[in-house]
């Protein structure tokens, strides 16, 4: 076993999903490592995405001891919302701030 395989295992005993997130991963990268599930980070985003798109953010809030994450389930609730382009905070990309 590798350094990294030895760290990343050690990091998984007190995970019950093993996962491993890298920025960037090849094509020829293992599918896990470690024992853990190797996904990229937009991966890992879009399956805590997916599995907070059908939650309330009203009625079944993140908590907030869990920023990050309710962060994401406000922007999954968001996702359908139309926006007014003339008050948006960050302009389309090529546009420009009021």
């Amino acid at each position: 076993m590798n350094h990294l395989e030895q760290l990343v295992s050690e990091w998984l005993q007190y995970s019950e999903d093993r996962v491993v997130v890298l920025q960037f991963a090849g094509r020829n990268s293992p599918e896990d490592i470690g024992g853990g599930r190797l996904v990229t980070g937009k991966q890992f985003v879009r399956e805590i995405l997916d599995g907070l798109k059908d939650t309330d953010p009203t009625s079944g809030a993140v908590p907030s001891t869990f920023p990050l994450l309710r962060t994401l389930q406000l922007a999954a609730a968001a996702q359908d919302t139309p926006s007014d382009p003339k008050r948006r905070l960050i302009p389309a990309a090529g546009g420009t701030l009021p």
